[in-house]
């Protein structure tokens, strides 16, 4: 009787851990570039989104905005300190060193 309960018990916890294994949550991020849809800026973000959902096995997506669609770098910086926007792909502003 004790190996049937223990057999029991192991098949609902391989099934209760292996039910939320498969439903892991999806992540969705947003990146925006300033650059022009189709230009190879745009290309490279999007190339980087796919690869990361193949890697991903589809858990983690990563929607491009481009051509400053979010706005431009100083406001895409403000939405990703408020958390709003989790990626920017921006050009390094020649004023800093």
């Amino acid at each position: 009787m004790r190996k049937v309960l223990a057999l029991a018990l192991v098949v609902v916890l391989v099934l209760a851990f292996g039910a939320a294994a498969s439903a892991a949550p999806k992540w969705t991020f947003k990146m925006g570039h300033p650059n022009p849809a189709g230009t190879p800026y745009d290309q490279s973000a999007n190339k980087f989104a796919e690869l990361v959902e193949q890697k991903t096995n589809g858990q983690v997506k990563i929607n491009i905005f481009p051509n400053n669609q979010l706005g431009d770098w100083t406001e895409t910086f403000e939405l990703i300190s408020r958390g709003v926007v989790e990626m920017g792909l921006q050009i390094a502003n020649a004023q800093y060193d």
